[in-house]
């Protein structure tokens, strides 16, 4: 039996915070564990990734959430068809909290609720700031071949806030996330001379600022603005809820059963 690769290829350049978005492959799961032999020279890819702001996409957009969908590919032992996997969309938030199209149409679906996939598909993440398009073969993928889109811009702000408060709110994010894990920031600290500021644990293992390449002469804790994104954080509503929740387990702060309700209630 062959093996499909699927591949989530990026087809627009995504601005300066993700200049260079990477494919993203995937194979089913019954294949890396058929009982056949792997072929050394071909690597093993995983089943499912989720979209959003992580490590696996490479995007760094602070106003997403670090999963906002999930794609699966499965076995599909029913096909009539040369292609032997079905590739889902799976939803990870509610209507409302995710803007994801596909073929240029919004995907309203609830959470855990899926639609397929077919070769050529375009999934739009935020509506159409960052577009894949859905490849199934047997054999990698060319290289990315950027394509001029006529979609229509995305109306990004919110009714209940101006564009200006928008973009202050997205830029208070931005200053407050890690460039290195892409978290909110957990024992600040800021480098010497650049100013830079990232989380201490990660910053323990460099010699030069990732930022600018400057050379680190001395780390400089910065208390004051930890200060600050607690109180962001139990206001609420400035950090998507996975975020919070994650910030209160690694910051390892006293948040009480009330705070950690009221942090994710105004989102």
């Amino acid at each position: 039996m062959s093996t499909e690769i699927v591949s989530l290829v990026p087809l627009n350049e995504c601005g300066p915070e993700s200049p260079q978005l990477r494919i993203i492959r995937l194979q089913c799961s019954q294949d890396l564990s058929n009982g056949l032999e792997p072929e050394t020279e071909k690597p093993n890819y995983p089943s499912e990734v989720f979209l959003g702001r992580n490590q696996q996409t490479l995007i760094r957009d602070c106003g997403l959430s670090r999963q906002i969908c999930k794609v699966i590919v499965e076995r599909d032992e029913l096909s009539a068809s040369s292609c032997s996997v079905k590739v889902k969309l799976q939803m990870q938030k509610p209507p409302g909290l995710h803007c994801i199209t596909v073929n240029g149409k919004p995907v309203n679906l609830e959470r855990g609720e899926f639609i397929l996939l077919h070769d050529g598909y375009v999934i739009g993440v935020k509506q159409y700031q960052y577009l894949y398009r859905v490849s199934i073969s047997t054999s990698e993928p060319s290289p990315v071949v950027p394509i001029n889109n006529n979609l229509p811009s995305i109306d990004s702000p919110p009714k209940r806030l101006t564009q200006r408060q928008v973009q202050a709110q997205e830029q208070m994010r931005e200053e407050m996330i890690c460039g290195i894990c892409m978290e909110i920031l957990v024992g600040t600290t800021a480098f010497h001379p650049c100013g830079h500021l990232f989380c201490k644990s990660c910053s323990l293992a460099l010699d030069r600022c990732p930022s600018c390449r400057k050379n680190i002469r001395s780390r400089l804790p910065m208390k004051q603005v930890d200060g600050l994104i607690l109180n962001m954080v139990k206001l609420g509503g400035i950090f998507e809820v996975q975020d919070a929740y994650h910030f209160i387990e690694r910051s390892g702060l006293p948040f009480s059963d009330f705070e950690v309700r009221i942090t994710c209630f105004f989102f």
